[in-house]
């Protein structure tokens, strides 16, 4: 009887081995096609996502370009050249700097013109005020004006 309990023990196992191989290779070549499946639609969506951003991108700076042309348009004395950056956070501490530097070399060159100011024009010519010269005085400055080719 022992060899009839093994023989039999040895018939399920190899019905066994043989009927869930075939049915685990169909169900694992099903996961596989599903796995597939789901990886290319991952794919197809990583792509979609890809042109998302790229175009977000674009927008992103063209957004900047025109935030610092109305930055600048705001305050016409400063240079083009002293705002950049590629966030707006970046735009508006380039353009604190910038207004500030200006307003600094606008101060010291105002100080430095009222330092140096040189009246307009030249001063009016008027002939002196001989009233309170003494006689001699007078007398003294009369003669020294007198042109020497007119002394005889």
């Amino acid at each position: 009887m022992a060899d009839e309990d093994t023989a039999i023990v040895e018939e399920e196992r190899i019905e066994e081995d043989e009927g869930p191989s075939a049915e685990s290779s169909q169900e694992e070549g099903q996961e596989l096609a599903e796995l597939r499946a789901n990886l290319e639609q991952r794919e197809h969506r990583i792509a979609a996502l890809e042109e998302e951003v790229a175009t977000l991108h674009e927008e992103l700076a063209m957004a900047l370009q025109k935030y610092r042309s109305s930055l600048l348009a705001s305050a016409p004395e400063i240079p083009e050249e002293m705002v950049q950056g590629g966030t707006t956070h970046e735009l508006e501490e380039a353009f604190a700097r910038a207004r500030a530097m200006v307003e600094r070399i606008r101060n010291e060159l105002e100080a430095k013109a009222s330092r140096e100011r040189v009246p307009p024009g030249a001063p009016a010519r008027s002939a002196p005020d001989l009233s309170t010269l003494s006689a001699r005085e007078k007398i003294a400055y009369g003669l020294a004006r007198v042109q020497p080719w007119t002394r005889a």
